[in-house]
Protein backbone atom coordinates (compact mmCIF):
# COMPACT_ATOMS: atom_id res chain seq x y z
CA UNK A 1 0.00 0.00 0.00
CA UNK A 2 1.37 3.41 -0.94
CA UNK A 3 0.58 6.42 1.18
CA UNK A 4 0.88 10.07 0.20
CA UNK A 5 0.90 12.53 3.08
CA UNK A 6 0.46 16.23 3.56
CA UNK A 7 0.46 18.30 6.76
CA UNK A 8 -2.60 16.77 8.40
CA UNK A 9 -3.88 13.80 6.42
CA UNK A 10 -2.85 10.42 5.13
CA UNK A 11 -4.29 9.70 1.69
CA UNK A 12 -4.54 5.98 1.07
CA UNK A 13 -3.95 4.30 -2.27
CA UNK A 14 -5.57 0.88 -1.94
CA UNK A 15 -4.13 -2.13 -3.80
CA UNK A 16 -7.35 -4.09 -3.21
CA UNK A 17 -10.98 -3.49 -4.07
CA UNK A 18 -12.62 -0.43 -2.53
CA UNK A 19 -14.96 -2.58 -0.42
CA UNK A 20 -12.04 -4.56 1.08
CA UNK A 21 -10.25 -1.33 1.81
CA UNK A 22 -13.26 0.18 3.56
CA UNK A 23 -13.63 -2.88 5.78
CA UNK A 24 -10.23 -2.23 7.36
CA UNK A 25 -10.29 -0.39 10.67
CA UNK A 26 -9.08 3.18 10.74
CA UNK A 27 -5.70 3.30 12.39
CA UNK A 28 -3.91 6.53 11.45
CA UNK A 29 -3.75 9.80 13.31
CA UNK A 30 -5.88 11.49 10.64
CA UNK A 31 -8.00 9.65 8.14
CA UNK A 32 -9.73 10.58 4.94
CA UNK A 33 -12.82 8.42 4.91
CA UNK A 34 -15.47 8.44 2.17
CA UNK A 35 -18.03 9.34 4.84
CA UNK A 36 -17.12 12.70 6.32
CA UNK A 37 -18.41 13.80 9.76
CA UNK A 38 -20.59 16.56 8.26
CA UNK A 39 -22.50 13.91 6.29
CA UNK A 40 -24.06 12.64 9.54
CA UNK A 41 -27.14 14.33 10.98
CA UNK A 42 -26.84 15.46 14.61
CA UNK A 43 -30.04 17.45 15.01
CA UNK A 44 -31.78 14.67 16.96
CA UNK A 45 -31.10 11.50 18.96
CA UNK A 46 -29.42 8.57 17.14
CA UNK A 47 -32.47 6.30 17.44
CA UNK A 48 -31.77 2.59 16.78
CA UNK A 49 -28.14 3.24 15.84
CA UNK A 50 -26.71 1.12 18.65
CA UNK A 51 -28.34 -1.27 21.08
CA UNK A 52 -28.91 1.15 23.95
CA UNK A 53 -29.62 4.81 24.61
CA UNK A 54 -26.35 5.45 26.46
CA UNK A 55 -24.25 4.24 23.51
CA UNK A 56 -26.37 6.32 21.12
CA UNK A 57 -25.86 9.47 23.19
CA UNK A 58 -22.13 8.73 23.31
CA UNK A 59 -22.02 8.26 19.52
CA UNK A 60 -23.92 11.51 19.03
CA UNK A 61 -21.28 13.42 21.02
CA UNK A 62 -18.41 11.68 19.26
CA UNK A 63 -19.82 12.62 15.85
CA UNK A 64 -20.31 16.22 17.02
CA UNK A 65 -16.67 16.19 18.17
CA UNK A 66 -15.53 14.89 14.75
CA UNK A 67 -17.62 17.58 13.06
CA UNK A 68 -15.95 20.25 15.19
CA UNK A 69 -12.48 19.17 14.00
CA UNK A 70 -13.80 18.42 10.47
CA UNK A 71 -12.29 14.92 10.25
CA UNK A 72 -12.14 11.53 11.96
CA UNK A 73 -8.96 12.42 13.86
CA UNK A 74 -7.63 10.45 16.79
CA UNK A 75 -8.22 12.05 20.18
CA UNK A 76 -7.36 11.60 23.83
CA UNK A 77 -9.48 11.68 26.98
CA UNK A 78 -8.50 15.26 27.80
CA UNK A 79 -9.56 16.50 24.37
CA UNK A 80 -12.99 14.82 24.42
CA UNK A 81 -13.57 15.91 28.05
CA UNK A 82 -12.84 19.51 27.07
CA UNK A 83 -15.27 19.31 24.14
CA UNK A 84 -17.96 17.55 26.21
CA UNK A 85 -17.33 19.87 29.21
CA UNK A 86 -17.53 16.88 31.60
CA UNK A 87 -15.82 13.55 32.12
CA UNK A 88 -16.68 11.65 28.93
CA UNK A 89 -17.76 7.99 29.21
CA UNK A 90 -17.68 5.67 26.18
CA UNK A 91 -20.62 3.51 27.35
CA UNK A 92 -19.51 0.26 25.75
CA UNK A 93 -18.39 1.61 22.36
CA UNK A 94 -14.78 0.64 23.08
CA UNK A 95 -15.61 -2.89 24.25
CA UNK A 96 -17.72 -3.55 21.16
CA UNK A 97 -15.02 -2.38 18.75
CA UNK A 98 -16.63 0.86 17.57
CA UNK A 99 -13.86 2.96 19.12
CA UNK A 100 -10.30 1.67 19.40
CA UNK A 101 -8.18 2.57 22.40
CA UNK A 102 -4.47 2.98 21.57
CA UNK A 103 -1.51 4.12 23.67
CA UNK A 104 -1.84 7.66 22.26
CA UNK A 105 -5.63 7.91 22.63
CA UNK A 106 -8.76 6.78 20.84
CA UNK A 107 -9.63 6.22 17.18
CA UNK A 108 -12.86 5.86 15.27
CA UNK A 109 -13.44 2.63 13.35
CA UNK A 110 -14.99 2.11 9.97
CA UNK A 111 -17.82 0.24 11.72
CA UNK A 112 -18.60 3.22 13.96
CA UNK A 113 -18.62 5.70 11.08
CA UNK A 114 -20.81 3.51 8.88
CA UNK A 115 -23.24 2.66 11.69
CA UNK A 116 -23.75 6.35 12.46
CA UNK A 117 -24.11 7.32 8.81
CA UNK A 118 -26.47 4.50 7.83
CA UNK A 119 -28.89 5.37 10.63
CA UNK A 120 -28.49 9.17 10.58
CA UNK A 121 -27.57 10.44 7.11
CA UNK A 122 -27.82 14.16 6.56
CA UNK A 123 -30.60 14.87 4.11
CA UNK A 124 -29.64 16.82 1.04
CA UNK A 125 -32.07 19.47 -0.22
Amino acid sequence: MNNATNDNFIVWEFPQTPWQALRKRLTGKYQLHPIQPEMIRVDEHFWNTFDNTEAEITAYWLVRFAQSVKCWSSFNQERIDKFYKHSFQFNGLIGRGYIIEKEDGYRFTHEFICQCFLNNPKRTP
